[in-house]
């Protein structure tokens, strides 16, 4: 018998309810069951049973189906229903087409399901509202647009992967009718193409150390390991950063923090460690990440040079370090010097009197993880991971004040400038405004920003 779902709010906050008819006695444990053919898999589908929750949506209970949501999705605000999913191992160079076949569905009519979930700011931490997207709630049409679909294929370690995602459920907000998948085939198609295969070599040893995670995640463990491969190593090109290292040589390393001018003397050697009479004969070069940079040597044997913080890749400050370390040595070839232009000739032109700084006014009050799951596979950059100062969200607005010295109000031109990331991998290209007041005479129109998702 399948239970009817609009029911109140549940005092223990978690039901369980079968939606689907019970598997029969000899079909295989969980959701899925797979069928190796020739050419791709057919995947035995099952509806398990669902675990929901209750939570009130406009003054009325709505079904919640667990686990809930944590993070805004593209589609916050429509029908919030169950996704079920698999992975499969495939050969490298290939990639799945799915289709559903045979599929059976049970309906319940008149049940109120409870929108994608929207964060929201909340005395310093994040809520998540339910709040109905109008336009999808007013929708006579099944939610999701699609029930079956695959990733593109990913590369993790050893192994070319696929992951298939199924919508088990559907649902018309305009007529408030759920439709569950209580059973169905999915033909998982394997196309080749063995022209687009990287340069590869077979994996001639167990990948130890992660085959809990490989048996874990794919649904062909056993198949999917006679696929496994490794990139061959290419001949690494020349890095002339590398070249800047004399062995046996004495270098100084020089933290810098702050972009700035900055001075060595003699004396902040001799503190070190150094030998004055060492460096006196010798010619001072200066290095960062393995380029030479430019000194002003002093005829006291000091050394004059212009240095910058450690920088992120993504963010205004690495989040590992915000300190560069440059080297400085006596041994060797002589370094970069900075050298004095030719005097123009001619008449004289106009006097300097001030030019353009920046006043940098971001605080680094969180640790942004990255828009995506990549960290999970990649030990590299991830896309947006770093410092970051605050969370925006739709509606959102926000005022910060700071202060400049020695403005020259003669210069009719200042910019803003506010770096925004996307948070959501395919979400909409936002819009947002920003401008700028004080007690200048002149205002700024607002600066209209732009932040696309990510590719």
């Amino acid at each position: 018998m399948i239970p009817h779902l609009r029911a109140g709010l549940c005092l223990a906050g978690v039901m369980t309810y079968a939606l689907a008819a019970q598997a029969d006695p000899g079909a295989s444990a969980g959701p899925f069951a797979v069928r190796a053919l020739t050419d791709g898999w057919v995947i035995h589908y099952v509806q398990p049973r669902l675990a929901t929750s209750s939570v009130m949506v406009d003054g009325t209970p709505h079904i919640l189906f667990l686990p809930a949501p944590s993070t805004a999705a593209p589609d916050s605000g429509a029908p919030s229903l169950p996704i079920e999913q698999f992975s499969l191992g495939i050969p490298f160079g290939a990639d799945v087409s799915v289709q559903l076949l045979n599929p059976e569905y049970g309906e319940i009519a008149g049940q109120d399901v409870a929108p994608v979930p929207r964060p929201a700011a909340s005395g310093g931490g994040h809520i998540l509202r339910y709040v109905k997207d109008r336009v999808a709630y007013a929708a006579n049409r099944f939610y999701p647009a699609r029930q079956v679909w695959c990733d593109p294929p990913f590369v993790l370690r050893q192994q070319r992967i696929v992951t298939v995602h199924l919508a088990g459920a559907l649902y018309n907000p305009a007529r408030k009718t759920l439709r569950y998948l209580t059973r169905g085939d999915l033909a998982v198609h394997l196309n080749a193409h063995a022209q687009a295969a990287p340069l590869l070599r077979p994996a001639v040893r167990s990948d130890r150390l992660f085959e809990g995670a490989y048996r874990q995640l794919l649904l062909n463990y056993d198949q999917a390991k006679q696929w496994r491969a490794v990139a061959a190593a290419p001949a690494a090109p020349p890095d002339s950063t590398r070249a800047w290292f004399t062995p046996g040589g004495v270098y100084y390393r020089i933290p810098i923090a702050a972009d700035g001018w900055y001075r060595v003397t003699a004396a902040a050697i001799a503190a070190a460690g150094g030998q004055p009479g060492a460096f006196d004969a010798g010619v001072p070069a200066l290095w960062y990440h393995g380029r030479p940079v430019p000194l002003v040597v002093r005829p006291d044997s000091s050394v004059e040079f212009r240095g910058l913080r450690n920088r992120g890749d993504s963010t205004y400050i690495d989040y590992y370090t915000d300190t560069s370390s440059y080297w400085l040595t006596w041994d060797g070839a002589p370094g970069a010097r900075y050298s004095s232009p030719a005097v123009a000739g001619g008449t004289a032109g106009p006097a300097i009197v001030s030019a353009r700084t920046t006043v940098h006014a971001e605080q680094n009050t969180a640790l942004y993880q990255g828009t995506d799951e990549s960290e999970l596979t990649n030990s590299g950059a991830i896309p947006g991971k770093g410092w970051v100062w605050e969370f925006y969200y739709p509606g959102t607005q926000a005022t910060h004040g700071f202060t400049v010295d020695s403005i020259d109000r003669s210069v009719a031109t200042a910019a803003i400038r506010v770096r925004l990331f996307s948070m959501i991998r395919s979400s909409a290209r936002s819009r947002s405004t920003a401008g700028r007041w004080g007690s200048s005479p002149r205002r700024s129109p607002p600066a209209c920003l732009s932040t696309a998702p990510m590719s």
